[in-house]
């Protein structure tokens, strides 16, 4: 659903605007967290994956987010999500299947995430974020997700090179471990083969996109509108 709706918000390079002057202004340059949440919320559709909505947001959200030294190719977005219902096996606890789908959706997102947040550091007006498919993607399933809990993906861009990005991700449960510690659910590795065709946004349209999600958040809080997420 993410790629499609980023297709339809995309301006072909002919329309995009040329000057810097109608760049859209920010009160603080978005961070890797609001870019991402800016993926995640902004362009959402009203088609579930798979039929199931808590695939997507609400549900998911956007916990934390740690770059990599610019122009590394690294980083690091935090998701949480409820263990809803329709993502459980007939056991009550996380599919497996369920797993996988969210370890696809979400190492992709990171890695478009940290790929947006990288140029817009660097002040570019287009952004040009690469199209990708899977060429492997294994979980090795360590404990059972439980029905109704709060869980963690740390999604991780590893490595992202011209034709490959090596992507990975942990599912987990805080406190629910022994002494506290976190439960690991599962461990995912992801390699996505990058096309030759990109997509084009106008950086303008991103950050007027994390300026409208601050907003919101300020609108909610009654606060001032927060420069970080």
């Amino acid at each position: 659903w993410l790629k499609t709706s980023l297709w339809r918000s995309a301006v072909p390079p002919r329309a995009l605007p040329r000057t810097r002057a109608r760049m859209a202004v920010v009160a603080a340059p978005p961070s890797l967290a609001e870019v991402a949440r800016w993926l995640l919320e902004g362009n959402s559709t009203s088609s579930p994956t798979f039929g199931v909505a808590d695939f997507g947001p609400p549900n998911v959200r956007v916990k934390d987010a740690k770059p990599g030294p610019l122009g590394s190719g690294s980083a690091v977005v935090t998701f949480e999500l409820t263990v809803t219902k329709p993502l459980l096996n007939p056991f009550g606890t996380l599919h497996g299947g369920a797993n996988a789908t969210l370890v696809d959706q979400l190492t992709t997102l990171a890695l478009m995430a940290m790929e947006s947040w990288q140029q817009l550091a660097q002040g570019v007006e287009t952004v040009q974020l690469s199209t990708s498919t899977s060429a492997t993607l294994s979980v090795e399933y360590v404990a059972a997700g439980k029905g109704g809990a709060t869980i963690c993906c740390a999604a991780s861009v590893d490595r992202s090179g011209r034709r490959l990005a090596f992507l990975g991700a942990e599912m987990f449960q805080e406190g629910a471990g022994k002494n506290g510690l976190p439960l690991l659910i599962s461990k995912a590795r992801h390699i996505k083969n990058v096309m030759d065709a990109s997509i084009a946004l106008p950086a303008a349209h991103i950050l007027s996109g994390v300026e409208a999600l601050r907003r919101q958040d300020a609108a909610a809080s009654g606060a001032a509108p927060a420069s970080r997420l």
